[in-house]
């Protein structure tokens, strides 16, 4: 599994600790035996003999089967047939605490297919009174769940404050507080300050206060139990326990690492040069900027040669360093696991295979395919099943479309035709008309004029099946491949993409072609140094001036410094998250840094980001 989905993951958690809705009780006849097999989740069985029994009743007997049928196609996995089930139902027939199950079920049918809009449309009338503390507590879980899907956190997080009170035991409490502090760790420092409107005693108020104390070991550790006394004087009756809110002294006083020497290990001489000259210029900005008082200090190895990494590694041990940022190039990355034991922590900028995670050893990486996994969860987020993909030949672009395909079919999706293109030409007709199977189709008009002998009106059609298209390519191609899908009848398909279809620089009149193509990518590239970070005006003029390609090295750089000393703690709470310069940035069971990237669609020419979504686990239902 990849990036943890922060919320939808615990919303799974919490469900498995919230106290179960009630059911309605129904003798042992057969009525009762589906009952019992759709508590046990036997779902298939349940769901034949309600869809029986529906059909043998009147209503209203018939719509309260119907609804219990639909019950029994979420828990199987069938949630378009159960949200069009729902959808049948006149729930106004219904006995009152049905309507409220009616209610809560056409929700979780919504988001089960990743349409929060239509949940939070279900959910926007509350439940009507008298309901169960249960069914309050489903309630407002799956409007928080909702508002996570579209990656509104703050309302999430005020969803789960809503519920709260409707929990009745200790799991479900904590879980609870879990989702609260989750949802506003996705919100920067500066976004906590600025949407912070009521004061003390707001809940609210106290856990956005909360949330921006916690972002303060990231940079001033030293500061932290000040501002948790001040905060305790402050929100003195406030439901944040006080293991979550003492866990802040232990982040800023065990975990925070302040190193008096950091080594940083990079090719600088040889072919890798040019990029590790852009990553170690992202370090010394950062170190420059930082607002850290006690500043480590920085020693600087050259490892061109992958076989000696190890060797250098020891030597920078032996020299003081306390921490280490490297190596860059995989080969050492790979040299350096195979001979050395990590006495410091260590933040390798590649990754390698591990048998299991090593301690002390972070591998922090700017993956194509992490990032066409992402596009996956993007996708799949917005909606769509049925995929196709168009690809460059050669091992990149395998890479990539693996990475891809089988992300997107754990999701539950499928890649419905999959077409491979020559990066080095211009005309990609052919391998774009197989994948959309026009060539069928023209096939198709030839052996009627072949059967008729006379020629026929004609309009070429592509395959129906397709949803969405997934490309890879860079800038080149794919201001090639837009036009040409449109000419090949595939304009209305929506497109996705990974970073490399952008250059890094706006170029209107260039990337015109591309309009419609949606794209993941750093924050740092989209917003051109208007995000949330430490950098001065004079480092973001440095960058400007820089290579265009070299960017991204450059932000990796940046943010590979600011995770000095904050990533003992991201390895510690998995629902802490970095906002650094090159995604949302947090730390799996595998120690590995993952990114969380922003998205982008080409609009005139020009990049305009979209609205944020979470990134998503495998689905359940």
């Amino acid at each position: 599994m990849r990036t943890l989905i922060k919320l939808l993951v615990l919303a799974a958690v919490l469900a498995g600790c919230a106290t179960t809705p009630p059911t309605a009780e129904i003798p042992m006849d057969a009525a009762g035996r589906a009952m019992k097999d759709l508590r046990d989740g036997n779902y298939a069985p349940a769901i034949r003999e309600f869809i029986r029994l529906a059909a043998e009743h009147p209503s209203p007997k018939r719509q309260e089967y119907q609804l219990f049928a639909a019950e029994a196609m979420l828990g199987n996995q069938e949630a378009q047939s159960a949200q069009q089930l729902l959808r049948r139902i006149d729930a106004e027939v219904l006995p009152k605490h049905l309507q409220a199950r009616h209610q809560l079920l056409s929700a979780q049918a919504a988001l089960a297919l990743r349409d929060s809009d239509r949940a939070l449309a279900v959910l926007a009338v509350p439940l009507a009174p008298p309901t169960a503390s249960a069914w309050y507590a489903r309630y407002h879980e799956l409007r928080a769940r909702a508002y996570a899907l579209a990656g509104n956190h703050l309302e999430s997080a005020r969803e789960y404050i809503l519920r709260t009170p409707y929990l009745d035991n200790a799991a479900a409490l904590a879980a609870d507080q879990e989702a609260i502090w989750s949802a506003l760790s996705m919100l920067s420092a500066p976004a906590l300050q600025q949407l912070q409107m009521q004061p003390p005693p707001d809940v609210l108020s106290g856990w956005m206060e909360l949330a921006y104390i916690g972002k303060q070991y990231q940079s001033k550790p030293a500061e932290v139990r000040r501002l948790i006394e001040n905060w305790r004087l402050r929100f003195p009756t406030h439901p944040a326990s006080n293991e979550l809110v003492d866990s802040l002294l232990t982040r800023s006083q065990e975990l925070a690492v302040e190193p008096a020497q950091i080594a940083i290990l990079l090719p600088l001489s040889g072919k890798y040069a040019k990029a590790a000259n852009a990553v170690l210029e992202g370090i010394l900005a950062a170190y420059y900027d930082s607002s850290l008082k006690m500043r480590s200090a920085l020693r600087v190895y050259d490892t061109a040669i992958a076989e000696q990494a190890p060797q250098i590694y020891r030597q920078a041990i032996e020299d003081g360093a306390e921490f280490v940022i490297g190596p860059l190039r995989k080969e050492a990355v790979a040299a350096l696991v195979a001979e050395s034991e990590f006495s410091v922590p260590t933040l390798a900028l590649n990754v390698t295979e591990l048998a299991e995670k090593i301690p002390n050893l972070f591998q922090f990486t700017l993956s194509p395919e992490e990032e066409a996994r992402q596009v996956a969860e993007h996708a799949w987020l917005g909606g769509y099943t049925y995929a196709a993909a168009f690809t460059p030949m050669g091992d990149w672009g395998s890479r990539i479309y693996k990475a891809f395909d089988e992300r997107w079919q754990e999701l539950g999706g499928q890649v419905v035709s999959h077409g491979e293109y020559n990066a080095r030409e211009n005309d990609f007709s052919a391998p774009m008309q197989a994948m959309l199977n026009v060539r069928d189709s023209k096939q198709r008009r030839k052996y009627l004029e072949t059967v008729l002998g006379r020629k026929v009106e004609f309009t070429p059609h592509r395959r129906q099946d397709i949803e969405f298209v997934f490309i890879a390519g860079f800038p080149r191609q794919a201001r090639l491949i837009r036009p040409q899908l449109k000419f090949h009848h595939a304009s209305q398909l929506p497109v996705y993409s990974t970073s490399h279809v952008f250059s890094g620089k706006v170029d209107r009149n260039k990337d015109r072609d591309m309009d419609g193509i949606e794209f993941g990518d750093m924050p740092w590239t989209l917003q051109r140094a208007k995000v949330e970070t430490n950098l001065s005006p004079r480092s973001i003029a440095f960058l400007q001036n820089r290579n265009q390609q070299l960017q991204r090295l450059f932000a990796m750089g940046v943010d590979a410094y600011h995770l000095v000393p904050v990533i003992k703690v991201l390895a510690s709470f998995p629902f802490e998250r970095f906002q650094g310069v090159t995604g949302s940035l947090s730390v799996d069971a595998d120690q590995h840094v993952k990114r969380q990237i922003r998205w982008a669609k080409f609009q005139g020419g020009i990049p305009r980001l979209q609205k944020m979504q979470q990134n998503v686990e495998t689905p359940s239902f």
